[in-house]
C-alpha cells in the first residue's frame, strides 16, 4: 500500500478529476464517473457519482491506494 505522503502527492499533483466518497456506512471509494454543477460562490456544490459496490473499501487509505495504482496503470507510456 502507498504511504500517506505518496497518496497526498498523487492527489496534489496528478489526480485532478477524482472524488473520495463515503457511503455513510464506513466504506470509501474513489470515483471519476459522474457530474457536478458549476461551483458558484455561496451556492452549495451538488455532485452525483456512479460507483460499483465492489469499488468500496473499509478505509479511505485503501480506496485511494487502489485508485492510484489503477490510475498509474492506465497512464503508463508504452
Amino acid at each position: 500500500m502507498a504511504s500517506d505522503k505518496e497518496l497526498l502527492d498523487w492527489l496534489d499533483k496528478e489526480a485532478f478529476d477524482i472524488a473520495l466518497v463515503n457511503d455513510d456506512d464506513g466504506h470509501w471509494a474513489v470515483s471519476n464517473g459522474g457530474w457536478q454543477n458549476v461551483r458558484v460562490k455561496g451556492v452549495p456544490l451538488k455532485a452525483t457519482f456512479f460507483i460499483e459496490d465492489s469499488d468500496f473499501y473499509k478505509t479511505a487509505r485503501k480506496a485511494l491506494s487502489v485508485a492510484m495504482i489503477e490510475w498509474k496503470e492506465s497512464n503508463k507510456e508504452e
